[in-house]
């Protein structure tokens, strides 16, 4: 059984590398997110996100079939939510 465009296959057990691929991937996006988020910097130099290196660098070199494992990485480094909903939260009113 194949699920077309998704790249899970059931022979031979590519599905289970498959996944542990995908696994793989959002750790190191995730791990990326949060060397990102030591390094913030403020002030006028720019934004440094070393995840969406390791992104892009994944899909490039991988092939699309590899976009869940970014796209769960990055939920799990936002902590499912987005950006602009946790800096209204956190900043504070005059």
């Amino acid at each position: 059984m194949q699920l077309v465009g998704l790249g899970w296959e059931d022979a031979d057990g590519r599905s289970a590398r498959y996944a542990v691929g995908v696994l793989l991937i959002a750790g190191g996006y995730y791990a990326a997110a949060q060397g990102g988020e030591a390094l913030l910097l403020t002030g006028p130099a720019g934004a440094f996100w070393p995840a969406t290196g390791v992104g892009i660098a994944v899909l490039y070199l991988g092939g699309l079939r590899w976009w869940p494992g970014v796209v769960l990485g990055d939920l799990l480094s936002r902590e499912f939510t987005l950006l602009p909903f946790r800096a209204a939260a956190r900043s504070r009113a005059p």
